[in-house]
């Protein structure tokens, strides 16, 4: 019911009277999303965990127009749950967007080859 209501909402231009509010819970919805893709990493042979990560919307592109883009460190967090409930596809998606960040380097340029060897992995 959740995912209809959602669709219905990507399809309509919220007033200004809605946009705020709507923004605050797609907000808590990824915080929401990235602490049980913590969890799932933390633990990973919780199917319930597993099983609510699943009912929110794992594809990158689902979080990047919503207004709250999850942070790129959160973004790897997820595509490490995503690989350990087998949906590997998605996941790549979430560790190539960090790559490509960590490329970058930090303000100074400075790059973490740790992190990003990790993420390459």
């Amino acid at each position: 019911m959740h995912q209809l209501f959602v669709a219905f909402l990507d399809k309509i231009d919220p007033s200004d009277e809605i946009a705020e509010p709507l923004m605050q819970i797609v907000k808590a919805q990824a915080e929401r999303f990235v602490d049980l893709a913590a969890s799932v990493v933390n633990t990973p042979n919780r199917a319930d965990l597993a099983a609510t990560l699943m009912t929110y919307p794992i594809d990158l592109e689902s979080w990047r127009g919503a207004g709250c883009e999850i942070l790129l460190e959160k973004g790897e967090l997820v595509g490490r749950a995503l690989t350990e409930v087998g949906r590997f596809a998605p996941a790549r998606s979430w560790f190539e967007r960090a790559v490509a960040a960590k490329e970058k380097g930090d303000v100074q340029g400075r790059l973490d080859h740790d992190s990003l060897g990790t993420c390459l992995h």
